[in-house]
């Protein structure tokens, strides 16, 4: 399976960004993999600072997958209109395999 086109791997971390007036990040570990169409276990994972401004309000996060938040919980597994693996977490949250590079946040509201 491949976790680029045709599903997601046990292992992979997903980065969601969302957000209205502030721009939220989650990050998820796949526990079982699945392809296109069915269902994958993922675990939310903690995230880790690694800048911020003078506040903490702002900055870049990454995951930190020593930190497992709530319960595991599946989710399908969907093809983009771009062909991208992601996931729909919830009605305004999707996640999509994670590049491995800091993401931007902002609490300001």
């Amino acid at each position: 399976m491949d976790g680029q086109v045709g599903g997601l791997v046990a292992g992979q971390i997903l980065c969601g960004q969302w957000g209205y007036s502030m721009q939220l990040v989650n990050f998820y570990e796949v526990v079982k993999g699945a392809q296109v169409g069915k269902f994958a276990v993922l675990q939310k994972l903690g995230n880790i600072n690694v800048s911020t401004d003078a506040y903490g309000q702002a900055g870049k996060q990454v995951a930190d997958p020593l930190v497992k938040v709530d319960p595991p919980f599946k989710k399908k597994v969907l093809l983009g209109y771009q062909g991208e693996v992601n996931v729909k977490i919830t009605s305004c949250q999707w996640a999509k395999p994670w590049d491995g590079q800091p993401k931007a946040f902002d609490t300001y509201d």
